[in-house]
């Protein structure tokens, strides 16, 4: 079951799942979360190959500023949400770009838009600039949604659990793939 805006309410008011929330972050079925300060920049280093076997240097830390961060036509970079999310052992979580965007050719939630029960964190977001035209980024534009489902009973074993290879449990920022652990 998929949450609406009075539920939403409801959980966040009883179990804050999302911290800072924005003002009117909570839509009819969704609550708006927005782009952190900070990225990380694929550069040419390495060996040129990725490889999803082994940790590799990839990217370089860049902060936003002021005026924005200009991406280039079919550039790729990591973000992050302003805020933290807890998702509940009794719910799951879609992550998906606001729907503007993406008509001005922002993709922002390439493939790991599910998020599962137990999660704590920031929320590295997957960005890809696939127009023809430079696109400008800000600090604290609204840039996705969470859509809340209910469980039918809690996971028995949620993500960060003893056991689990929680990878990205407690992130505190963009975080970069773990694929290698």
């Amino acid at each position: 079951m998929l949450l609406c805006d009075a539920s939403l309410a409801k959980l966040q008011e009883n179990e804050l799942v999302i911290a800072p929330i924005g003002e009117d972050a909570i839509q009819p079925s969704s609550i708006d979360v927005r782009l952190g300060d900070n990225l990380r920049i694929f550069h040419e280093g390495g060996d040129g190959i990725i490889d999803p076997t082994r940790r590799q240097d990839l990217t370089v830390a860049k902060r936003i500023p002021e005026q924005g961060f200009i991406m280039e036509p079919g550039e790729f970079v990591l973000g992050e949400t302003v805020e933290s999310v807890r998702v509940p052992a009794d719910y799951a979580v879609q992550f998906t770009g606001k729907s503007s965007l993406g008509r001005l050719g922002l993709q922002v939630h390439m493939t790991a838009g599910h998020i599962d029960p137990g999660f704590e964190g920031i929320i590295t977001l997957e960005i890809h600039n696939v127009t023809a035209k430079p696109w400008r980024l800000y600090r604290d534009m609204w840039i996705g949604q969470l859509l809340f489902f209910k469980l039918d009973s809690p996971a028995e074993r949620p993500y960060g659990c003893e056991g689990r290879n929680s990878r990205y449990f407690g992130q505190s920022g963009v975080t970069e793939s773990r694929s290698w652990m």
